[in-house]
């Protein structure tokens, strides 16, 4: 069961009543004492003073005068008594309130965006340990890749700072299209991230794309405080959520830690360290960067009996692999110049939505059906990105199909910018597929280096 925790009591007592007649019964006590005095020397004054009856009069208005002052005196002193044994009360009441919302609130939360900026970016610098977890995140703008000065601060703070004899680890849990965006490439080209054998960054990636309320746990080296977690960025599609949260109680920590542990358990591949100071920085990562444009042939061998043929090329396609909210999507126009099962020669444009589509660190599978169920069957996709030019190849293969589509394709060219026109984009592809291993390829097995010159 949670353990919840009594509310803050104040240190004003409930006995406001006997506190109001213990201070009547001073200010009268008081009063009379000063009245009986007077009283005692107006009416005995020659005895007293030796007062002649001629100077009586002047001698009475002077105790009348004297005795109000005093009456007027007495009672202020009395007021400031009272106020200030009340005012400091009310004092200890509020420090005491104010220390126990402070040390024992569960949950506060932060007053604007730029309050929990500074409290993250100096809480980080005094940090041991972060997880961190950016899964599906997106910037107001709606880029899922942007740069995101104020986590860059927070990474500058944390690796920057020193400690001596303590290795300090960043892990960060991140979503497919989080690794190949531009926020670790822009780390990498700043100077304080050179490497430092007291921390390290590692990457977690997960295949989870869905959103998830995203949050960063801070592990200090101190008795006086062990960890704390902050929470509530929550970016998608669909909304911004900009309410920030802190909490250092152990139960609400211990939640998140939990939840950092079960987003773990979705990991693509094993974690590894980015090595900040080599050009290839996410070497030690085996995932391959699928986004973007590629163009692909199609090609078979042989025929239904198994005799020996040259391979034919039937098919070549372009399409476009993004990473949505939901997962990965395909979709682009293959053109079939041979039949194939069931498939004439033809134009299909295909659609391939995430519930379709799953990944593993360099692999892609989907399930593909037609609009009239025709065909349908089951497409690999094998991504090598590693070098300058990325490359694919795999099968195709309808269900009841004795032979498989082999597949061999390039990834277009990153740094051009493509036209939303297919047909534009599609001779592009077919320039850059003349230079590239498809072209010898098909020189060697077809006959034709030109993917565009095969014969319908």
């Amino acid at each position: 069961m949670p353990n919840f925790k009594e509310p803050p009591r104040s240190a004003l007592k409930p006995q406001s009543g006997k506190i109001f007649a213990f201070e009547l019964a001073a200010r009268i006590f008081v009063l009379l004492s000063i009245f009986l005095a007077a009283a005692y020397f107006i009416i005995q004054p020659e005895e007293l003073f030796g007062i002649s009856s001629e100077d009586r009069q002047a001698y009475n208005l002077g105790v009348l005068a004297l005795t109000l002052l005093l009456t007027f005196i007495a009672d202020n002193i009395a007021s400031s008594i009272s106020g200030w044994v009340s005012r400091n009360s009310m004092t200890e009441s509020h420090d005491q309130i104010m220390a126990a919302i402070e040390g024992r609130s569960d949950v506060t939360a932060f007053g604007s965006q730029a309050a929990f900026e500074r409290h993250i970016e100096n809480r980080i610098s005094l940090a041991i340990e972060v997880r961190n977890t950016f899964v599906s995140f997106r910037t107001a703008s709606g880029n899922p890749n942007a740069k995101d000065q104020a986590a860059l601060k927070c990474y500058k703070a944390f690796f920057e700072a020193e400690a001596a004899g303590t290795t300090r680890t960043w892990i960060d849990i991140v979503s497919y299209n989080e690794v190949f965006g531009p926020r670790f490439l822009e780390l990498n080209k700043s100077d304080f991230m050179k490497p430092k054998a007291s921390a390290r960054h590692v990457l977690r990636v997960i295949r989870h794309n869905i959103p998830t309320l995203n949050f960063t746990l801070i592990y200090y080296d101190s008795f006086s405080q062990r960890s704390e977690v902050v929470f509530g960025w929550m970016h998608s599609d669909v909304t911004t959520h900009h309410k920030l949260f802190r909490s250092v109680d152990p139960n609400i920590i211990e939640m998140f830690e939990r939840l950092f542990n079960l987003l773990s358990q979705y990991k693509i591949q094993p974690d590894f360290n980015i090595e900040y100071g080599h050009e290839n920085y996410l070497r030690l990562s085996n995932m391959s960067d699928r986004s973007g444009w590629w163009y692909c042939i199609g090609v078979i061998s042989g025929d239904s009996e198994g005799s020996k043929h040259p391979a034919k090329m039937i098919s070549e396609s372009l399409f476009r692999i993004s990473f949505k909210e939901n997962g990965a999507e395909i979709e682009g126009r293959a053109q079939w110049l041979r039949k194939y099962g069931n498939q004439e020669p033809a134009i299909e444009h295909f659609s391939h939505k995430a519930d379709k589509v799953s990944y593993t660190e360099q692999k892609m599978f989907l399930e593909y059906r037609s609009l009239d169920s025709s065909r349908k069957g089951i497409c690999v996709y094998n991504f090598k990105t590693k070098s300058e030019r990325g490359a694919i190849d795999g099968y195709l293969q309808d269900s009841g199909a004795e032979r498989r589509v082999q597949l061999l394709g390039i990834r277009l060219d990153q740094s051009r910018t493509y036209s939303e026109d297919i047909d534009e984009v599609w001779e592009a592809a077919r320039r850059q597929a003349r230079s590239s291993h498809i072209s010898e390829y098909l020189m060697h097995n077809h006959g034709e280096g030109d993917p565009s010159s095969s014969e319908n």
